[in-house]
């Protein structure tokens, strides 16, 4: 500011909330709209002035570019899989999640949810992403050596652990020799 004269200056901060001022004890440093009051005393030499000034702080958003929430996909094994962000959150912001951990196949939407000064900074968008979860392809070994008898049926016959015909159980095992049934 530019004074002319030798009173003194004083200063009067207003903050504007429903067309009404609240009075401040210091300058603003939030986002808001505000007013200022200057009031220079008269002296005898000098007529006194008063000069008011409305002005708003606006909010700052928040740099996300270093922050990423991308789509994972894994293969089935029974331990549970999740997507986080990866990158450094400015500093003040937090983060949540919904439905970013899985265990079962399936296809999973997660959203990052993003949280931070909400009085002077505008708000972040949640972020998506996808979790597959694939199905994995099992490992076994086929039963060998099954022995079974002319006149039985595959009911006659046991499997190891784990395994059952797809054949009727009443289909014969045939003649003599070697024979594939599923």
């Amino acid at each position: 500011y530019t004074k002319v004269g030798d009173g003194t200056v004083s200063f009067g901060w207003y903050k504007i909330e429903s067309g009404n001022e609240i009075s401040l004890n210091e300058a603003p440093a939030n986002a808001g709209s505000y007013k200022v009051k200057a009031v220079l005393n008269g002296t005898t030499n000098y007529s006194g002035a008063t000069v008011e000034k409305t002005f708003i702080i606006s909010k700052a958003t928040y740099n996300m570019e270093n922050v990423e929430f991308e789509n994972a996909t894994y293969t089935y094994d029974g331990e549970e899989k999740k997507v986080e962000i990866t990158g450094t959150l400015p500093e003040g912001v937090t983060v949540s999640y919904q439905s970013n951990k899985a265990t079962n196949v399936g296809e999973y939407n997660a959203v990052a949810i993003f949280n931070g000064d909400s009085e002077n900074y505008n708000s972040i968008n949640n972020l998506i992403a996808k979790l597959t979860i694939l199905k994995a392809d099992p490992e076994y070994q086929l039963p060998q050596n099954i022995i079974a008898t002319y006149g039985q049926t595959l009911a006659d016959i046991s499997l190891p652990s784990g395994f059952t015909w797809e054949d009727e159980l009443t289909t014969n095992v045939g003649n003599v020799g070697e024979n594939i049934f599923k």
